[in-house]
């Protein structure tokens, strides 16, 4: 080979060589953008320049998955909040400067709700009482006056103040004690006390035949029920208070309706509005019934009409009371009543005993047969107080 054309080759070989080295270009560096989050409670989505989605469950340290050159802005944002939370972004915005960037913050809190107490007023109290509201949150009372649960609620929360436990020899009544939270505290619940209201009703007592019956009051339905071996008798009243209401006054009847399970007999109790006993009615025979006319300054019938049938003429009665010796006198008008030969009409005085129980019946056949005596020996009694 020709040695200039040799050196020839040479030459451009390493100048081809040079050229190759000449097009190499540097790698360009990227940081990530990242900081703390603090108080989240739930779950909070964030986004960097509006994308790159970061979902985080829990305090601590994050750090966006893209990273940015240096140079490059960022505005990291909340794209989703957290149920019942608000959370805040700090230093959210700024421009890469050759180095990671890790002081964006995040906090989070609950959100602000307008939150109203729940109290009333108290009267009467001798004592301790314990109320709830919404059946928790214990609120011991030792005087009268105004009062407010611990815990407040949120608005359209509903509540219900109820008692507890009462002081000895106490009852208390809640009024106004129910409804919802309506963007005000709620002030309004009364609370009165009183010495409580007792009846000790005869549960079992026994006749002069020796037979049983045997009683008990349903304090849902407002029902005294009694069974005498089989036949029972029912008294409805309008509450558990006209149930031990009506034994405190001797004579003062407080139910509103008597029925039994072996007769066809019921009878209707009608009352005037000021609770006075205006006569009442048997359902299935309309021309049979007792209408008062006349009353004592306690509301007990003295004096009115009444008829049994349409044979039967109307009558007389009249009604005396002794509080004293606790007894009810009834008496019909004459010594025979035309029309009436079937019936067996009599004069009555019945006896009761503290609780409003009777124990004996004394009777005077306005006809033909003796007088006679029911005795009435209680065997067990069931209290009932309001």
């Amino acid at each position: 080979m020709n040695k200039k054309y040799f050196a020839l080759l040479i030459s451009f070989s390493l100048a081809l060589t040079a050229c190759d080295g000449g097009t190499e270009t540097e790698e360009t560096e990227s940081f990530s953008i990242g900081g703390t989050v603090s108080g989240l409670s739930g779950t909070v989505v964030l986004q960097n320049n509006g994308a790159d989605d970061l979902s985080i469950s829990a305090d601590g340290t994050f750090s966006f998955a893209a990273a940015l050159e240096s140079g490059a802005a960022y505005a990291v944002t909340v794209f989703t909040q957290p149920e019942g939370q608000n959370c805040v972004v700090d230093n959210a915005t700024g421009t890469v400067a050759d180095a990671d960037v890790n002081n964006v913050q995040l906090t989070c809190a609950d959100e602000e709700t307008n939150l109203y107490t729940v109290g009333g007023n108290l009267s009467g109290l001798v004592g301790s009482l314990v109320l709830q509201n919404n059946g928790g949150n214990d609120l011991t009372l030792l005087a009268d006056g105004n009062f407010s649960f611990s815990t407040s609620l949120d608005t359209g929360a509903a509540y219900l103040v109820t008692v507890l436990s009462e002081p000895a020899e106490q009852s208390c009544v809640v009024e106004n004690g129910t409804g919802s939270i309506a963007d005000a505290n709620i002030n309004d619940v009364s609370v009165t006390c009183a010495s409580a209201r007792c009846r000790n009703y005869a549960s079992e007592y026994t006749d002069n035949d020796g037979k049983t019956t045997l009683c008990s009051f349903d304090e849902e339905s407002f029902r005294l029920t009694c069974d005498k071996e089989g036949s029972k008798s029912f008294l409805d009243y309008e509450s558990v208070e006209a149930f031990i209401d009506g034994a405190q006054v001797v004579g003062r009847i407080r139910y509103l309706h008597r029925s039994y399970s072996v007769s066809p007999t019921a009878w209707d109790y009608n009352y005037d509005d000021q609770d006075r006993l205006t006569g009442f009615d048997q359902v299935n025979r309309d021309e049979s019934f007792q209408h008062f006319d006349s009353w004592d300054e306690q509301g007990r019938p003295k004096s009115g009409i009444g008829s049994i049938s349409s044979t039967c003429f109307d009558y007389g009665v009249s009604f005396a009371y002794d509080n004293l010796l606790r007894t009810s006198y009834r008496r019909y008008s004459g010594t025979e009543i035309s029309g009436c030969d079937s019936v067996s009409f009599y004069h009555a005085r019945d006896h009761f005993d503290q609780y409003g129980n009777l124990i004996q019946r004394e009777a005077i056949n306005m006809q033909e047969d003796p007088a006679w005596t029911d005795n009435y020996t209680i065997v067990s009694t069931t209290e009932i107080c309001r």
